[in-house]
C-alpha cells in the first residue's frame, strides 16, 4: 500500500508522521535502543595503559608483513591482570575488538607474538585469520 500524504482535516499525529510510516519508524527506534543497550566485551578488571615504544615497532613490523597501512594511534590499550581472561570463545591471552580496542593479559603483554597477533586484527579490520593466511616470514596468525 503506498504511503499517501495526509488528507485535509487530518489530525495532528497524521500530519507529523503518516500512519503508513509509523510501524517502520517504531521498528527503527526499537532497534536503535536495543543496539545502544548491547554490552561490549570488556573484562571487569581491565585497566587502560599507554603502550610501550616497542609496540610501535611491532606495529610497523606487522604493517610491512601484511602489506597494509593503518593508524597505531587509534588503538585503545587495556591490560588484564593474570595469565588470561575469559572471552566469548574461551580463555584469551589477548583480544581485539572492532572499535580498535586491544586487551592483553598482564603475563603476555611483553610477548611479541601475542601483541603482533592482535595488531594484525586491527590492521585487517576483522577477527579470524587473514585470507590467504600468513606463513613464513610472517607467522603472526
Amino acid at each position: 500500500m503506498p504511503c499517501l500524504p495526509p488528507q485535509a482535516g487530518a489530525t495532528a499525529p497524521d500530519r507529523v508522521v503518516p500512519r503508513c510510516v509509523r510501524p517502520r519508524l517504531t521498528a527503527a527506534i526499537v532497534l536503535g535502543l536495543l543496539l545502544l543497550g548491547c554490552d561490549r566485551f570488556a573484562p571487569e578488571d581491565a585497566v587502560a595503559f599507554m603502550p610501550p615504544a616497542t609496540y610501535q615497532l611491532w606495529w610497523e613490523k606487522t604493517e610491512r608483513c601484511a602489506g597494509i597501512q593503518g593508524s597505531f594511534g587509534r588503538i585503545h590499550w587495556f591490560v588484564v591482570p593474570g595469565d588470561g581472561f575469559n572471552c566469548p570463545g574461551g580463555r584469551c591471552a589477548g583480544r581485539w575488538e572492532n572499535d580498535h580496542t586491544i586487551y592483553v593479559a598482564e603475563v603476555w603483554r611483553e610477548r611479541e607474538m601475542v601483541v603482533l597477533h592482535e595488531l594484525l586484527h586491527d590492521l585487517l579490520g576483522h577477527a579470524g585469520p587473514p585470507d590467504p593466511p600468513f606463513g613464513v616470514p610472517c607467522p603472526v596468525m
